[in-house]
């Protein structure tokens, strides 16, 4: 860091040097040039030649010092992007400068002409720090498929930016859902029916960005259930109270039944296709379901922590614990104090005494993600 500083300074101080090396050279110029008698005209055409000397050797210190700071220096990002704007008159054909800095300052790349702004490089090192940087890039490039899909693999976000050629393209638009389903919510294809049908096959939570038309249809909310059990959320009230839609939700993710109609997760035949595949799925069940014998062994033996959303009875019950420790041991935190006592049921205790039982972690994380 010392070495950086000093680089730094050095710079600046060359950056100075300069300045007072051109003034004198300028004066000597000038002072020999009245010796021998130049013309006025002479002495017009050897100050500009001076002129651009000097700038040149000026901007070139400037240069190195600015990419030093950027490279190096701790500089506050208000700050150096206020550095850079001031330089924009010499840095905006530079690209060696431009890359370095759009990696750590993005909107950089507001800084960089026409031509630098179509440098597929340059735009992908500035997306990938920001994707908002992306509102700077050239129209050209923001047209372009094969770059679009690829920012859209980095950075799905990039989608917002594409161009609405792009965003009406069936072809890339089912890519970009495929790498990042919210592509969909910027689409004008999100209200066709046909178009969403054939995202949500590839990626159920498509659902969720398209239009309130879409969410109501049977067909797309089936194939986007059966896709991703979850997007039952994104469904219409009417399809969530569609029995035969729920069934097909919980079967593929058991937490499907929390986005469920109340009459839904109080029908026995829906709460034990949800806790047969996610036993956590029982804290989602009306009360009465919570209390029944038959739901709850099911949840406890896919899980034997559900074993904390039963009735207060069921805990008390041997038969739902014994069968819930037997799945986990850690079910006998919620079993009632009286089973403690019972020979076969506490010698599933005796695991939790180990300092390498992992069963806890594994229990809240499943009671986490179910909630």
């Amino acid at each position: 860091m010392e070495t950086s500083n000093g680089e730094i300074g050095g710079a600046l101080k060359a950056t100075v040097q300069v300045k007072l090396k051109g003034a004198a050279v300028r004066a000597k110029w000038l002072k020999a040039g009245k010796a021998q008698g130049v013309g006025k005209k002479q002495n017009e055409e050897i100050e500009k030649k001076l002129d651009h000397f000097h700038v040149y050797k000026v901007k070139s210190a400037q240069r190195e010092a600015l990419l030093l700071q950027i490279r190096f220096g701790h500089v506050p990002r208000l700050e150096m992007y206020a550095k850079l704007r001031d330089a924009k008159g010499y840095i905006a054909d530079d690209r060696e400068l431009l890359l370095f800095a759009c990696s750590t300052h993005p909107h950089t790349l507001q800084l960089a002409s026409p031509e630098l702004k179509k440098d597929r490089s340059l735009v992908l090192i500035a997306m990938i720090a920001d994707v908002d940087a992306l509102a700077w890039a050239s129209k050209e490039l923001l047209s372009d498929k094969d770059f679009m899909l690829n920012a859209i693999r980095k950075v799905g976000r990039a989608a917002r930016f594409a161009s609405p050629q792009l965003l009406s393209d069936r072809e890339f638009m089912l890519e970009a859902i495929d790498k990042w389903p919210g592509a969909l919510e910027v689409s004008p294809l999100k209200s066709s029916n046909e178009f969403v049908l054939e995202a949500v096959q590839k990626s159920g939570s498509a659902l969720q960005y398209s239009s309130r038309d879409c969410q109501s249809d049977r067909a797309i909310v089936s194939a986007a259930v059966q896709n991703h059990g979850q997007t039952l959320r994104f469904a219409s009230p009417d399809l969530q109270d569609a029995e035969d839609l729920v069934l097909l939700a919980v079967k593929c993710h058991g937490g499907a039944i929390a986005y469920a109609s109340s009459r839904l997760r109080g029908t026995k035949e829906v709460v034990l296709a949800a806790v047969a595949e996610e036993g956590g799925s029982l804290y989602h069940a009306s009360t009465e379901l919570r209390g029944n014998r038959d739901v709850a062994m099911v949840a406890v033996k896919q899980w034997g922590g559900a074993l904390q959303y039963a009735s207060q009875e069921l805990r008390s019950s041997r038969v739902v614990v014994l069968a819930a420790v037997q799945q986990d041991a850690t079910a006998i935190n919620y079993a009632a104090p009286e089973l403690l006592e019972d020979p076969e049921i506490s010698a599933y205790a005796v695991n939790l005494n180990s300092p390498f039982y992992l069963g806890f972690w594994t229990t809240l994380l499943k009671t986490i993600l179910c909630l």
